[in-house]
């Protein structure tokens, strides 16, 4: 993953250009009160698993004003266990963090005036334990894409 946020707070993104992603490009995770604004993401669209925006339980997000094309999902909202598979992963840390997202919900996305292109799903809404609310997706120009919206259950 090229950009990473693990349990924070208060995070702003804005105006950068991201090229050619191995796999996840953005992501945040456990995180809340986050803005991501006029980004550029471009990623090889024959790159599986490429996907851009990544968010995991995370509340108090808006995303703006972004051109994203990703050979995987464009923007996601997940609800992820707190174990996510992740070698010496100890769910006590977690708990230790001060920062973030303590809830248990994704919740709170705003996501407007974005361009998306993915060899998936364009939005994808869904996947993992935990809830998710409270999403608003507003003047979003989707093209060349596998899937426009996917909404997945939970495992």
């Amino acid at each position: 993953m090229t950009i990473v946020f693990f349990h924070c707070t208060k995070v702003t993104i804005r105006d950068i250009t991201v090229l050619d992603t191995p796999v996840w490009a953005i992501r945040f995770s456990y995180c809340q009160n986050v803005a991501v604004d006029g980004i550029t993401l471009r990623n090889n669209l024959m790159i599986p698993n490429s996907d851009g925006i990544h968010t995991t339980v995370c509340r108090n997000v808006k995303i703006s004003n972004c051109d994203i094309q990703a050979g995987d999902d464009a923007i996601i909202v997940t609800g992820f266990a707190r174990i996510e598979n992740t070698p010496g992963f100890d769910s006590k840390e977690q708990e230790a963090y001060t920062y973030g997202n303590k809830s248990k919900y994704a919740e709170n996305i705003q996501v407007t005036n974005c361009r998306l292109q993915s060899r998936s799903s364009a939005i994808r809404i869904g996947y993992g334990q935990h809830p998710i609310r409270k999403l608003v997706f507003s003047n979003i120009i989707i093209s060349e894409s596998n899937r426009g919206i996917g909404i997945f259950a939970h495992d």
